[in-house]
C-alpha cells in the first residue's frame, strides 16, 4: 500500500486518496479473514480425523490383546515364547522404518555409526526390563514397555 506524499498532502485531493487506501486495507481484511476461516476448517478436519484414528488404534490394540490372552489361555501358544516373538517382532519393524542414518556434513563425509549416540532407555515398572524410550509408554504408575501393553498388564 502506497503511502500520502508532501505534495499530494499539501495540493491533491486527500480524501480520495485515503478512501482508496481504506478500502484497499478493507478488502486486504477480508481475503485474510477467508483464509483464517479455511484454516480453521481445515484443522478441525484434522483433529476430528486424529480422534478417529486414535479410536480406531484403541480397538485394534483391545483386538490384539484379546487374542493374545485367548491363545495363552487356551494353551495353544507359551506366553514367554509369545512375548519373544513379540519382542523380534517389534525389532523388525523399527529396523524397517528406520530412517538411514547420514554422518555430519552428508553422506560422503564420515560414518553414521561416528555421528550416532545411544539412544535413552527406562526400565519397565511392569516387568522390569530395560527397554528403549520409544519402545515405552508413560503411563500414570510409570513407563510400561510395548510388550506389557500389548499383553493388557496396564494396571
Amino acid at each position: 500500500m502506497d503511502t500520502i506524499g508532501f505534495w499530494e498532502s499539501l495540493f491533491g485531493d486527500v480524501g480520495h486518496t485515503e478512501r482508496q487506501y481504506i478500502n484497499q486495507a478493507a478488502m486486504e481484511l477480508n481475503a485474510l479473514e477467508a483464509d483464517n476461516h479455511s484454516l480453521r476448517s481445515q484443522i478441525r478436519k484434522l483433529y476430528n480425523l486424529d480422534k478417529a484414528q486414535s479410536a480406531e488404534l484403541a480397538k485394534l490394540r483391545t483386538m490384539v490383546r484379546v487374542l493374545m490372552e485367548y491363545l495363552v489361555d487356551s494353551s495353544t501358544l507359551d506366553r514367554t515364547r509369545l512375548e519373544e516373538r513379540l519382542e523380534s517382532g517389534f525389532e523388525e519393524l523399527e529396523r524397517k522404518n528406520a530412517p538411514e542414518q547420514v554422518g555430519p556434513g552428508g553422506p560422503y563425509r564420515g560414518s553414521a555409526a561416528e555421528a550416532t549416540e545411544p539412544e535413552p532407555t527406562g526400565t519397565c515398572t511392569l516387568c522390569k526390563n530395560e527397554r528403549l524410550l520409544r519402545r515405552t509408554t508413560m503411563t500414570p504408575e510409570g513407563l510400561v514397555c510395548d510388550p506389557c501393553t500389548a499383553f493388557g498388564r496396564v494396571p
